[in-house]
């Protein structure tokens, strides 16, 4: 596979010498946006398939997916960790636009879980939320004001954490108005992490009602302002499974769906917070994937570049 495009196998020359062709993250988190560099220019792969076009010393990247296997010629190969690396009894549902979505007349239709169980979906056009690209991020966008736009799973399912990639608002709104829905289930009141009416809290009377943002560390009740953050939630299990949706409004009241845009959002059925080292490639990958990573507090494990498999 060397030496594609520049006649150059794995080695180059030196004086003499030779030297093994290296890849390394040259600028960015290692994901979509980064940018790769190789000590001699040859042709880029992404899962052993030519990248159209690149044979240079460095390569944007861009159009792969996320674990994808990257080399240049035959360098040794880098490949980001991914949510997909998550042990398996820990997965119960990921939905990220970034990888795909279904969509229709500028209106959200279903966001796919890349765990392949629970399709994050809407049938009435009227209650679906808009498409959005913010800063090159897709999301999927709820009005910042009252609505009963939401997304419903396509099953049931009891989770112990949460993590959301999301904005209230504008980013600058200081307390919520009414108590909008993060996440949850309509019509149930101990099934959901919502905003507290007229305060910058989470509301009590939840299955939540503590978040811990940009991976600080610190859980609390106050959640406002929200700009754009990473959020996560942890909690017990409730003892029955039930159908969380994105952005649901709950109980009889009505206007109380999310209000701003929901970039990614992750499920899990363990507590990856009894696990430090899986908790902060959890929290790294979220970081950097949605442009985050110059969040992430110093001294964090990934606050220089995204985890790696390789």
């Amino acid at each position: 596979m060397g030496g594609h495009g520049y006649g150059l196998g794995p080695w180059r020359r030196r004086g003499g010498a030779t030297t093994p062709r290296v890849i390394s993250i040259l600028a960015g988190g290692g994901y979509d946006g980064s940018v790769y560099a190789s000590t001699a220019p040859g042709q880029w792969y992404a899962d052993d398939v030519p990248i159209d076009g690149e044979t240079g010393l460095t390569w944007t990247r861009a159009g792969v997916r996320p674990g994808a296997v990257i080399r240049c010629g035959d360098s040794a190969p880098i490949q980001m960790w991914t949510f997909d690396d998550i042990p398996g009894p820990y997965k119960i549902g990921w939905w990220d636009p970034k990888i795909g979505w279904t969509t229709a007349g500028g209106l959200v239709q279903a966001i796919p879980d890349q765990y392949g169980g629970y399709a994050q979906a809407q049938a009435s056009g009227a209650l679906q939320p808009e498409v959005a690209e913010i800063d090159g991020y897709p999301a999927a966008l709820w009005p910042s004001a009252l609505n009963e736009r939401h997304l419903a799973p396509a099953g049931t399912f009891s989770p112990a954490y949460i993590l959301g990639v999301m904005q209230y608002q504008d980013g600058a709104q200081a307390t919520f108005v009414d108590a909008p829905t993060l996440f949850g289930l309509q019509g149930a009141a101990s099934v959901r992490i919502a905003g507290d009416p007229g305060r910058s809290t989470l509301l009590a009377q939840a299955w939540a009602s503590q978040g811990a943002k940009n991976a600080s560390g610190v859980m609390s009740a106050t959640v406002l302002p929200m700009p754009k953050c990473m959020i996560e939630f942890h909690a017990a299990p409730l003892a029955l499974p039930y159908a969380w949706g994105i952005g649901s409004p709950n109980n009889s009241i009505t206007g109380r769906g999310w209000q701003g845009p929901v970039f990614e959002a992750l499920f899990l059925g363990v507590d990856p917070t009894l696990d430090p080292e899986l908790h902060a490639k959890i929290q790294g990958a979220a970081m950097w994937r949605n442009g985050l990573g110059a969040h992430i507090p110093p001294g964090h494990a990934y606050a220089i570049e995204g985890p790696r498999v390789q």
